[in-house]
């Protein structure tokens, strides 16, 4: 039986993040997309155009399934308090689970490329105003709760937590333990006045 197209390229995808995510952009070549796919370089540009056709597409993937799990985290009925835990407990335990060290593709796109390339600067900073606007609730309700101060604005703090977010995905990248990413966290929270 023929397997069905959209889940080949739906695999296939998910394939490329795990290699451009390993190597980076400028790293992977168009061989190393052929043979880790296990595609022919005419099968590659006849399904998905060239190099930066695939990424992109790549990109958006994993940026919509890891909006996906922010949302889903967002909308259960538990306390602000619990919704920031959950999502800075997922960060922290990550880095035990993958022995790379790989941290977030969307940060090591952003460092690599955003600089050198408008579509993916764009793209980049459209993620932080969609990761920021779901921190932004959650950090509203969290101040309607009592639970987040309001010294600061729900917007600043959002724009903290963002900042938080990927300081943690880097410093994990860079080796640093569960205890100290805890740690940074703690004094993190504490401006929370959580």
């Amino acid at each position: 039986m023929a397997r069905n197209k959209a889940f080949e390229e739906q695999e296939i995808l998910e394939k490329a993040i795990l290699l451009f995510w390993t190597k980076g952009y400028h790293a992977t070549s168009i061989d190393d997309l052929t043979k880790y796919l296990g595609v022919s370089r005419s099968s590659l540009y006849d399904t998905f155009g060239d190099k930066k056709a695939i990424f992109m597409l790549a990109l958006q993937n994993y940026t919509k399934n890891a909006h996906k799990t922010a949302f889903a985290v967002a909308n259960e009925p538990i306390s602000a308090f619990e919704k920031i835990h959950f999502l800075v407990k997922n960060i922290i335990e990550t880095f035990d689970q993958d022995p790379d060290r790989k941290g977030c593709f969307v940060i090591n796109v952003t460092t690599e490329l955003a600089n050198q390339d408008d579509e993916i600067y764009e793209f980049t900073k459209n993620n932080l105003g969609n990761v920021k606007d779901i921190f932004k609730n959650i950090i509203l309700q969290g101040q309607n709760e009592n639970s987040i101060s309001k010294k600061h604005s729900a917007d600043d703090l959002a724009y903290f937590l963002f900042n938080m977010y990927n300081g943690l995905q880097i410093s994990g990248k860079m080796g640093a333990s569960q205890n100290i990413l805890w740690r940074i966290w703690n004094v993190a929270s504490d401006i929370f006045g959580i």
